[in-house]
């Protein structure tokens, strides 16, 4: 079992240790050259980014051989959803001996320092989640609590801890939009569950997580959301929401 990290102090070596980031993208090549220039636009670069491309069919493989031929992107035999993309995603950065996996959508945009100022959380905690902003620009609340005899449900009081003056808290679910994993994590819970498909792998990989580790939020504002969130119901939506509820 891990020991839990000391929650003295942020501030920690950003530079002597070993990042891959994991982009998950299906059909959205626009969204994902912005999201890649953004990682390559880091004042500390990941080390390493890996595309898994979900089987997309708009030209996504011919996009990244042509503008981006240094990566070499994973590309799944059929569209797994997220939740097998980040699966097979951290699998092989774990599997190559990186240190962190920052996981993200590709409709995610990363500020200039998002990286830099992830890891200076990383004597506090190894699952570290960052703020973020909505594609008007506007805050993004996350602060909150899961209930996990509520079928998931979690209760959001607005980021109150940051502005009473908080740098940080501890929550315990995760969000693979933009969260920095470190690989000890990885061996105590594993991959994020395949049958997800998408919506709920990573609250409840965050939730396994809060178990060995102090899952945490950040006041460092990292990501824009590049599309706008919708609560729309699609008939697949509503099937995949109840039926993971039961995984």
């Amino acid at each position: 079992m891990v020991s839990k990290p000391s929650l003295d102090s942020a501030g920690a070596d950003v530079a002597n240790v070993r990042v891959c980031a994991v982009v998950v993208t299906y059909n959205r090549k626009a969204l994902l050259r912005e999201c890649l220039r953004s990682l390559e636009s880091q004042t500390r670069r990941p080390d390493a980014i890996l595309v898994v491309d979900n089987c997309s069919t708009d030209g996504t493989d011919a996009m990244l051989a042509e503008e981006f031929g240094h990566l070499s992107p994973l590309r799944m035999r059929t569209n797994t959803g997220g939740a097998g993309g980040f699966h097979e995603g951290m699998k092989k950065a774990y599997e190559q001996g990186f240190e962190w996996i920052w996981v993200m959508d590709d409709d995610v945009e990363a500020v200039p320092g998002a990286l830099a100022s992830l890891l200076e959380f990383q004597t506090l905690s190894e699952f570290i989640h960052p703020r973020r902003v909505s594609d008007k620009g506007e805050p993004f609340p996350w602060e909150g609590v899961l209930d996990p005899t509520s079928g998931g449900k979690k209760a959001f009081p607005a980021d109150v801890s940051f502005e009473n003056g908080r740098t940080w808290i501890p929550v315990n679910y995760g969000c693979f939009e933009g969260a920095l994993i470190h690989r000890r994590v990885v061996e105590l819970i594993g991959f994020p569950d395949k049958r997800f498909f998408i919506m709920g792998d990573d609250q409840i990989y965050g939730f396994q997580a809060s178990r060995y580790t102090n899952v945490i939020y950040v006041d460092r504002v990292c990501f824009r959301r590049k599309l706008a969130f919708s609560a729309e119901m699609t008939e697949n939506k509503s099937y995949l929401t109840f039926r993971n509820r039961f995984l």
